[in-house]
């Protein structure tokens, strides 16, 4: 039986009970024509016993095990075992709906399209929201709408494309896969440059008006950890997207710098983790503004679809104002739950 989907799940660090809802989730799909691939990024013993559990009483599972290195590394790696005609992503904590690989086959089938996306939903912990690109399935985006597709990638300005920064929601036809793959040198966006370096190579796409993913949000994942050194690393993620911009969306790139700017202050600067003093922090953050780097990226930013606060934040960033980092820095060590004596801490 030739397999026409393939199904790459990485684990790695997962609560058991969420890795077994995944797991069930792809238990229950009734598609025969079909294989779930589960990578193990160096997970720890309980999640391997998990997954080889389910690789013994379903043969559509199939288990392997290697080092950590990275989610990137870990689907590049279930790519490479991968048999079928088109490729999916599942995330070890998400899940996908019971009947979602029969909607995903017949649209595959009747479409013929090399990328299919369809709708997401993030569930959290009181309640959950899901983004529908548009009302009714589009068999075959035009060029004008991948066009938009690829502005919004840069810079996502409506709900409708939130889910477009994700490889999770997607089936790709395997063969892109010759020319692509994950870069395994960023820790974060590798998700979105993925998306850009296919949505830019002219594919064609459809859209299927399906809610068929399910992600969960919770507080120990990765984007809400520690992250030292976390706008450095997030810089090497926008440097990729200039780099695939051409010359283009310079506005979008300068609105991305200032957001994962201002969330460096999360993450990093002013984190429960972070060990520096709250002097030493805003110092750090202050050489950060005023560098050549930052003002070049934010130098063709307007206010076009910014709220107020990231108004102000464009503002007085692109005058190096000094007060407007301490009044940010104050409200993000207050959210963080970090107490700082104002003359820093020892």
């Amino acid at each position: 039986m030739s397999i026409l989907i393939s199904i790459i799940i990485p684990i790695y660090k997962v609560q058991l009970n969420y890795l077994r809802i995944c797991l069930d989730s792809l238990t229950r799909q009734a598609l025969k024509e079909c294989e779930f691939i589960i990578v193990s990024d160096g997970a720890p013993e309980a999640e391997c016993a998990i997954c080889e559990e389910y690789a013994k009483k379903d043969p559509r599972f199939k288990f392997y095990q290697y080092n950590h290195a990275g989610v990137s590394a870990t689907r590049n790696r279930g790519i490479l075992e991968a048999t079928g005609n088109y490729i999916i992503f599942v995330d070890s904590d998400d899940w996908i709906a019971e009947d979602a690989l029969d909607f995903i086959a017949n649209y595959i089938k009747e479409t013929n399209t090399d990328i299919i996306f369809w709708n997401y939903t993030f569930i959290f912990a009181k309640g959950k929201k899901s983004f529908q690109y548009s009302q009714g399935s589009i068999p075959s985006l035009d060029k004008k709408s991948r066009k938009e597709l690829l502005k919004e990638l840069f810079f996502c300005t409506q709900d409708r494309f939130v889910s477009l920064a994700s490889p999770v929601n997607k089936a790709f036809r395997a063969t892109i896969f010759k020319d692509l793959s994950f870069n395994e040198d960023l820790v974060l966006g590798e998700d979105r440059i993925f998306n850009l370096q296919v949505i830019k190579k002219g594919y064609s796409i459809s859209y299927l008006d399906k809610n068929l993913y399910f992600c969960r949000v919770n507080a120990s994942s990765a984007s809400h950890r520690y992250r030292p050194n976390a706008f450095k690393t997030l810089l090497q993620y926008i440097n990729q997207m200039k780099i695939l911009a051409e010359g283009q969306f310079n506005n979008e790139i300068g609105k991305e710098t200032i957001i994962k700017f201002i969330e460096s202050f999360y993450t990093d600067f002013f984190h429960k983790e972070n060990p520096h003093s709250f002097s030493q922090n805003i110092h750090a953050i202050m050489d950060i503004m005023i560098s050549k780097s930052f003002q070049q990226n934010i130098e063709s930013c307007d206010y076009t679809n910014l709220s107020l606060v990231r108004k102000l934040d464009l503002f007085f960033f692109k005058r190096k104002n000094r007060l407007w980092i301490y009044f940010r820095a104050i409200a993000a060590s207050a959210q963080t739950s970090i107490i700082y004596p104002l003359c820093g801490r020892h």
